[in-house]
């Protein structure tokens, strides 16, 4: 091939690299924004707000994940970690008014 023939097959082999350049920065974007979403589907308790009540005792509201765990992130000894709260079961079967 002489050097008038590499120069017509450039633009088609810098189109080529462009397309596979760019179809790769869109899987590392969707990789990026699934992976956090993917994290808040299983730990939607990332941030947790606690509360102090009137009569002194704290209170934590957790929400459930989609398998139906209570996921949580928390701290021990400065050190971040994330915590799968056993309640024992599922679904709970006491009625709240009962419970409080």
């Amino acid at each position: 091939m002489n050097k008038s023939g590499r120069s017509k097959n450039m633009p088609k082999l810098l189109g080529t690299w462009m397309i596979t350049a760019a179809w790769l920065a869109a899987l590392g974007l969707l990789t990026f924004f699934f992976s956090g979403w993917m994290e808040k589907q299983h730990n939607p308790n990332q941030e947790i707000a606690g509360a102090v009540r009137q009569d002194g005792t704290h209170e934590v509201l957790l929400k459930q994940n989609r398998q139906g765990h209570y996921v949580a992130t928390g701290a021990i000894n400065r050190q971040q970690t994330r915590y799968l709260l056993d309640t024992g079961a599922t679904t709970v079967a006491v009625p709240e008014a009962l419970a409080r």
